[in-house]
């Protein structure tokens, strides 16, 4: 997961990070029919998108990811 920081630090600096797990920005993920903000899906988004879209999705908060 530090390898995961590290990488999220590079592209956002103000990225704040707790126990190894990502608290903001967080991006807008929706599953099924609910928007959720908790971080475990934000690792998930990372397995299933594109780093890149990824972290555009946390600059831009219009960018919804689909699980």
């Amino acid at each position: 997961m530090l390898q995961l920081e590290s990488k999220v630090k590079k592209h956002i600096p103000s990225a704040v990070f707790v126990d190894g797990r990502l608290v903001s920005p967080l991006p807008t993920i929706k599953v099924g029919h609910r928007v959720v903000t908790f971080p475990n899906y934000v690792e998930l988004a990372f397995i299933r998108y594109d780093f890149k879209t990824v972290i555009e999705a946390m600059k831009n908060k219009k960018i919804i990811l689909n699980l």
